[in-house]
């Protein structure tokens, strides 16, 4: 076993933008203070009073949003395990001879930054966003799992160096899951690469 990771089923369910409603919000608490102050209902001291709170509340929101975890829209379950020369899910172990073509993306890890700039919606991530793909005679199958460091997928470079020698993802694609684009690290992959491709070659012919 090269790396573990537990999966992540997503619910897929619609859900309504926190955009559009931070900004709904907003707009009909605009539209208050204005009938307030066009019939006056309230004073013009009273109104600052809640020009004030509702200012101090939206810096207190943009605050909270800039610290918190993204909401987990679906559960864990399960375990995707990833061998050599072969990869299990949920207990159903596939050897990588057996598939057409696989690819991976596992550039999210718990706590990973969003984005930089101010949000309205929470900033920091559950590390869910990654995914395995791998396509059979029955078609193409996607898993997602969790990651809580990104050096975590240094473990699966083994499977994906042996994906690329039995054809299963091409090189550039292989060489950019693993993040290899400097000239001398890229002569020094391809060598290793081909004395792989040379062992593969001579396993085969023994039987």
């Amino acid at each position: 076993m090269l790396a573990s990771f537990v999966i992540f089923k997503p619910d897929n369910k619609k859900r309504f933008p926190v955009w559009l409603m931070y900004f709904g919000i907003q707009g009909l608490w605009m539209f208050l203070i204005w009938i307030c102050r066009e019939y006056a209902l309230l004073t013009e001291r009273l109104i600052s009073v809640v020009l004030t709170i509702g200012l101090i509340a939206n810096i207190g929101y943009i605050v909270y949003c800039y610290v918190s975890y993204q909401t987990l829209h679906g559960q864990m379950d399960g375990y995707l395990v990833f061998g050599e020369d072969c990869f299990t899910i949920e207990g159903k172990a596939i050897k990588l001879a057996d598939v057409h073509k696989i690819d991976l993306h596992c550039e999210d890890y718990y706590g990973r930054s969003t984005t930089l700039r101010v949000t309205i919606e929470k900033r920091l991530s559950q590390g869910v966003g990654n995914f395995f793909e791998y396509t059979d005679d029955e078609g193409t199958h996607r898993v997602y799992f969790a990651m809580y460091h990104l050096s975590e997928k240094q473990d699966v470079f083994p499977f994906i160096e042996r994906a690329i020698i039995l054809g299963k993802v091409s090189l550039l694609r292989g060489m950019e899951i693993m993040g290899i684009n400097d000239y001398d690290d890229i002569q020094h992959f391809k060598k290793r690469l081909n004395f792989g491709l040379i062992v593969n070659s001579i396993s085969l012919l023994k039987y």
